[in-house]
């Protein structure tokens, strides 16, 4: 049997990107840790694999089209926030920094709603 390419513990980056030719590029990097998944058993004598996120960084909300996201994609932002917001809130001190969080890291509906009042 060849050995896996992906082992647990091995760190891995996550880079989806948009690039046009000569003109501009996007990409979100993300760092992701690989990690067995006891409870989903095995196959072929193999430990099924997964991943957790390392990075716990907001996505800009002025920079996103929410005409484009499904409500599926828009529930996977929020979700992402929070995440965000409960693992790194823990760490930060000052009320100005945590404020910029909550800000950072609000829901869609609140953030849409925040910026139709201005």
């Amino acid at each position: 049997m060849r050995p896996p390419n992906l082992c647990s513990s091995l760190v891995v980056s996550n880079e989806p990107g948009y690039y046009e030719e000569e003109d501009f590029g996007i990409r979100i990097e993300n760092l992701l840790l690989v990690v067995e998944k006891v409870r989903m058993g095995e196959f072929a004598g193999r430990k099924f694999l997964g991943f957790e996120k390392l990075t716990h960084i907001p996505l800009q909300h002025k920079l996103i089209n929410f005409d484009l996201m499904t409500p599926s994609e828009i529930k996977w932002l929020d979700t992402y926030h929070r995440a965000v917001r409960e693992q790194t809130g823990r760490y930060i001190k000052s009320d100005r920094a945590k404020r910029w969080l909550e800000t950072a890291t609000q829901s869609v509906k609140d953030y849409l709603d925040s910026t139709s009042r201005k």
